[in-house]
């Protein structure tokens, strides 16, 4: 199965509003129901300012959410679409324990929105 970027911001609003949301400690996902016409995954990540000051923390917990969904990519259900946000500020946490505190929570909230498979 095919890992996909969302790249247009019509797209991200769109799956922000009207897409099912689940919260957790550190993310918000927001999800919109998986299409059966199409295969693959659909991932876009936001992370604003306000929860990590320095440019380096966004784009090191944007490359760790790409690369949980790259490598759990075949558990989850073909079509679906997600988008990815930070929730609250993460200044000061240590890159391993942010790292395992973003999969661990996106792993639920993926199994909460039901989009895995297993």
């Amino acid at each position: 199965m095919k890992i996909r970027h969302l790249k247009r911001s019509e797209d991200f609003k769109r799956i922000s509003r009207q897409g099912e949301k689940y919260r957790g400690k550190t993310l918000t996902l927001a999800a919109e129901t998986p299409d059966e016409n199409e295969s693959g995954l659909v991932v876009g990540v936001v992370a604003p300012r306000k929860a990590a000051s320095d440019a380096t923390v966004r784009n090191y917990v944007k490359r760790a959410i790409y690369g949980f969904f790259r490598r759990e990519k075949e558990s989850y259900v073909p079509g679906a679409k997600v988008v990815v946000s930070l929730a609250r500020n993460i200044d000061g946490d240590t890159r391993n324990s942010l790292s395992a505190e973003v999969q661990k929570e996106l792993k639920e909230l993926s199994k909460e929105a039901g989009l895995t498979r297993r």
